[in-house]
């Protein structure tokens, strides 16, 4: 993704409705015969055949329009795949997803979405019952590519895995289909990947190929769509937000970014100090098992260059693959050197530099141990890593299907015990305000985030202050706490200890609190306190989306429901009451 220390991060929102429609055949009933998968290969066209090249050929590139045409091709002809959007784009383009699963997973497609939007919430569910559904649930991967539009390489490579997940017989892909749903997002920044491709075209064959565009590749971010990952300022933001949380969910959400061309070949997690301590430490742990699935993968393939625990924190959480940690979803992260978007490029070895954090210098160590001699350099390689990483990753997951399964229930039952058990207890946002649009926004981008925020209905006490009807109520005993927390409370940058000299410039923002960034009065309650009677607030879904199916309400928090039973979310404007 090219994080560059110094691009000033955009920060963006993700909507608050579902915003999914099926582009492809309906799933089969149940009782229907479904067709076998060799006879399904059969009739799949290879991304070669289809796009007239193969795949990451030099000075070649599958365009947007291309793209999403042949996941469409490929979901019509396989059984393995549904194809689902996400919603409209800035420019108004589509944001395509193929959900690829085993025929069977797919019948009942509805079945498992549903019992994974229940575990996600660990109060619809008592743990005897999460323990016997995560026994069978599959567990959901995520796959993004491309949100940095000329970080192109990723887009690429997921029309061959596609082609692969829908077609391969082997024993390993046939398993993985079984243990999991994977959700394929090829193109994050569909605006952006029209616009880079068709500049890289026009000027191939001049000084100029494969150089940057002389304007931004989105309208209203360039590079920094991808900070964009709790402000929802953008249609791309709202819409990733409101397909994960609103509607599937993943355990596991990978992005393939890039980066320079002068030192590794590929990060792979786990990631760099700081992090964030409200997340949950499992979230760590299990991107460090996946992250070293990957790792392991690329090694066994002769895929020399490849850095983990170095570079790229995940201390903020703007970017589109680390705000759902605070939903407790795994994240990780892949970048991969760039070549000049389509065209190779050649980096000898007195080149390639260390110099950066968990690199110092260009050399074997423990998280660097094969480094990349130098040499020709191309979107092929780019694509290759990029397999490569996703077949590890897919492989551990399959392996450790029910444990992911479980430890996602297990998560958010500790947020909401955290939330009970510690401080604060909430945040509340008085009704009177300096500035009432600064405070409807930072109230939209967290209800955007799936946040649960209870209106007062009648005045009621807290901390010593009286607080009147209309304010609203942030509990910390909720699913979804560290996210609510993060964005809420004052941020103090940690030292890394135990590194001499100057303190490691950060790789990113390091504070951004949002009540004071945004000027609006919020109020941290550290004692518990009676919950007053109180409406749940939902946001409006967007009209011009169509619903696949609408998730059900989530409950309201143990402390609101001894005070007052809410009711169902409610479609307008933004207020719903309990009976």
């Amino acid at each position: 993704m090219t994080r560059h220390p110094a691009t000033a991060r955009c920060l963006a929102t993700w909507t608050a409705a579902v915003v999914i429609t099926l582009a492809s055949a309906a799933a089969p009933a149940a009782a229907q015969p479904l067709p076998a998968p060799a006879a399904a290969a059969s009739a799949v066209e290879t991304p070669d055949s289809f796009f007239g090249f193969r795949i990451g050929t030099d000075r070649l590139l599958a365009s947007a329009d291309r793209i999403e045409r042949y996941f469409e091709q490929v979901a019509s002809h396989s059984p393995r795949v549904r194809l689902l959007e996400l919603g409209a784009t800035t420019e108004g383009h589509r944001t395509v997803a193929a959900l690829v699963s085993s025929p069977r997973q797919l019948a009942e497609l509805e079945r498992i979405r549903t019992a994974n939007q229940r575990l996600a919430d660990p109060r619809r569910l008592a743990p005897a019952e999460a323990a016997a559904l995560a026994r069978t649930q599959p567990a959901i991967v995520a796959i993004g590519a491309s949100i940095h539009a000329t970080e192109i390489g990723g887009s690429q490579a997921l029309t061959e895995l596609l082609y692969r997940l829908a077609t391969a017989e082997d024993p390993e892909t046939v398993s993985t289909l079984d243990q999991t749903i994977t959700i394929v997002i090829p193109i994050l920044n569909p605006d952006g990947h029209r616009l880079v491709t068709d500049w890289y075209e026009r000027q191939k064959g001049t000084a100029y190929e494969g150089g940057p565009m002389p304007w931004l590749y989105h309208r209203y971010a360039g590079h920094d769509i991808n900070r964009d990952g709790f402000m929802m300022n953008l249609a791309e933001s709202r819409n990733l937000s409101e397909f994960f949380y609103g509607q599937w969910h993943p355990q596991v959400f990978l992005t393939l970014h890039q980066m320079g061309t002068n030192g590794p070949r590929i990060f792979v997690p786990p990631n760099a100090d700081p992090i964030d301590p409200n997340y949950d430490p499992l979230l760590w742990r299990t991107a460090g098992l996946l992250g070293g699935a990957m790792g392991f993968e690329l090694q066994r393939d002769g895929r020399r260059g490849v850095l983990s625990n170095g570079i790229y924190d995940y201390y903020w959480p703007g970017y589109e693959d680390s705000a759902p940690l605070g939903h407790n979803t795994v994240c990780l992260l892949a970048e991969v050197a760039s070549a000049r978007v389509a065209t190779p490029l050649t980096v000898t070895a007195d080149e390639l530099r260390g110099g950066q954090l968990g690199l110092p210098e260009y050399r074997p160590q423990i998280n660097f141990p094969d480094p990349w001699p130098g040499g020709n350099w191309t979107l092929r390689d780019i694509v290759d890593y990029n397999l490569t990483a996703v077949n590890g990753l897919l492989k551990a997951v399959a392996r450790y299907r029910e444990p992911i399964v479980q430890n996602f229930y297990d998560m958010g039952r500790r947020a909401v015990a955290a939330g009970q058990a510690g401080t604060p207890v909430a945040f509340v946002i008085p009704p009177e305000q300096r500035d009432p649009l600064a405070t409807t926004k930072l109230r939209t981008l967290l209800l955007q985030g799936h946040v649960e925020i209870h209106r007062a209905t009648a005045a009621f006490s807290a901390d010593g202050a009286l607080f009147p009807a209309g304010s609203d109520i942030v509990l910390m005993a909720q699913p979804f706490r560290s996210y609510a927390k993060t964005l809420l409370e004052r941020q103090r940058y940690p030292q890394l200890p135990g590194r001499p000299g100057p303190a490691e410039r950060p790789y990113d923002v390091t504070g951004w609190t949002l009540p004071l960034q945004m000027g609006v009065d919020v109020r941290a309650i550290e004692h518990a306190f009676d919950t007053p009677p109180v409406s749940l607030l939902s946001p409006n879904p967007p009209s011009s989306i169509t619903t696949l199916t609408t998730a059900a309400a989530p409950s309201a928090t143990p402390s609101g429901r001894a005070a007052n039973k809410t009711a169902a979310m409610a479609s307008s404007p933004a207020l719903a009451s309990r009976d």
